[in-house]
């Protein structure tokens, strides 16, 4: 599980990497003349990216803190087995 954790990690930090290199640079500190009639499709661009960003970044939190919890568990239960 903590494999799947890492994808999902690696592929949020690919597409933050995306997002801030291709639409930030452009909206906020590009030339706004330069992309006048673009700023509304890349803005959506932008939304969209930053939603698959926060959906990549739950699920990587989901498998990470899944991990934890079932190792806990079996150590517990080991320990439990233990004292019997």
């Amino acid at each position: 599980m903590l494999k799947v954790a890492g994808s999902y990690g690696f592929f949020s930090i690919a597409i933050t990497v995306l997002i801030i290199t291709q639409l930030n640079l452009k909206l906020f500190f590009g030339d706004l003349e330069k992309y006048r009639e673009d700023i509304f499709s890349l803005s959506v661009i932008w939304l969209i990216g930053k939603g698959i960003r926060l959906l990549l970044v739950g699920t990587t939190l989901y498998y990470t803190v899944k991990t934890y919890l079932l190792r806990d568990y079996l150590r517990f239960t080991k320990s439990s087995a233990d004292d019997l």
